[in-house]
């Protein structure tokens, strides 16, 4: 996609939605779109998905510019999209077999064929038995699978979850999260989240884009940014934490990870720069798989900075100030601005 967005509302000034922006979603990866209200991720949501069309720029899905494509043929295109809508959005008059039903009855597939898919993936989502209550006998986690069932009916290569996890509790969350990770798996899926919880981005994202105020200004894989001391993405993911001051005659400085490191790196560091360095706190997580540190050093306030980073570097460290500006070759993540 390299595409933007500005609405024209009558009798008012223009409305930039998103700006000018380029941006790639790699196959086969789940793909966080982050940012708060108004920074621009529904926008993209809607532009890949074809509900909109761009004022600028074009929107390519398998090589096929869809923002350009005649109705009925961008219908066409966009049937290997399936999108789950936050709150799940399934017709309260239909049983969760005739919700699934519906993209193929659109479609015009026959009935006996439609029902069997139905059948298939209320099984996959593990709610076989639920085939005909309707939405109100259901829980939201399970009217959520229903929604999931339906968005892969016809058989996309591509799924859209706009705030698909929003208002669920934390194990259901878990739960769909779960879902999504098998279908991407089994299926070979490529996903795409538009979120604002951290907790999704971190269970299953591969990436994660950040936009503010209309515009992209980070992109990374999440486990990266998450170990890059001034990566904004990184901040998100896995915050900063409070640690004990360093003592005094000493600096704070934050660790991250350019590369796979020793596990002795610490008495390694302490060793190239002479100096005892003691480890002040931090935290570790395990990021969609990859375990993940945030620490915190309290190296002596003499050392030069530039000393201190290229010690780290040798390491395979991204040694930071905290609240310091990074070395200029230290940025391990794409930044567009």
């Amino acid at each position: 996609m390299s595409a933007g967005k500005t609405y024209y509302p009558r009798g008012r000034s223009p409305v930039v939605a998103l700006k000018p922006t380029t941006l790639d979603i790699p196959a086969g990866e789940v793909t966080a779109i982050l940012g708060e209200s108004g920074a621009g991720k529904t926008t993209v949501g809607r532009l890949v998905n074809g509900l909109t069309r761009p004022t600028t720029g074009s929107v390519s899905i398998d090589g096929v510019d869809i923002s350009r494509l005649p109705h009925k043929k961008l219908i066409d295109a966009t049937r290997k999209i399936g999108v789950i809508f936050q709150g799940s959005a399934l017709l309260s008059r239909r049983t969760a077999l005739e919700n699934v039903e519906l993209p193929l009855q659109i479609s015009g597939a026959g009935r006996a064929a439609r029902r069997a898919r139905a059948r298939e993936l209320l099984a996959r989502v593990g709610l076989e038995e639920k085939a005909g209550a309707y939405p109100s006998q259901l829980s939201g986690g399970q009217k959520q699978r229903v929604a999931i069932a339906r968005a892969l009916s016809a058989r996309p290569d591509y799924l859209l979850a706009d705030e698909a996890t929003s208002g669920l509790d934390s194990e259901t969350t878990r739960s769909i999260l779960r879902l999504l990770r098998e279908l991407r798996d089994d299926l070979r899926l490529t996903v795409v989240l538009i979120t604002h919880e951290m907790d999704v981005v971190r269970e299953l994202a591969d990436r994660a884009v950040l936009f503010e105020g209309g515009a992209l200004v980070e992109q990374a894989a999440v486990s990266d940014a998450a170990r890059t001391p001034d990566s904004r993405l990184g901040r998100l993911v896995l915050p900063p934490v409070n640690i004990a001051p360093a003592p005094p005659g000493t600096t704070t400085w934050e660790v991250g990870y350019a590369r796979e490191v020793a596990l002795d790196w610490l008495p390694e560091l302490s060793a190239r720069l002479d100096a005892r360095i003691p480890l002040l706190g931090g935290i570790s997580e395990v990021i969609n798989g990859h375990p993940v540190s945030r620490l915190y050093l309290a190296i002596p306030s003499g050392l030069p900075a530039q000393a201190v980073a290229g010690a780290g570097e040798a390491l395979g460290l991204v040694l930071l100030p905290r609240g310091g500006d990074a070395p200029a070759d230290s940025r391990k993540v794409t930044l567009a601005r």
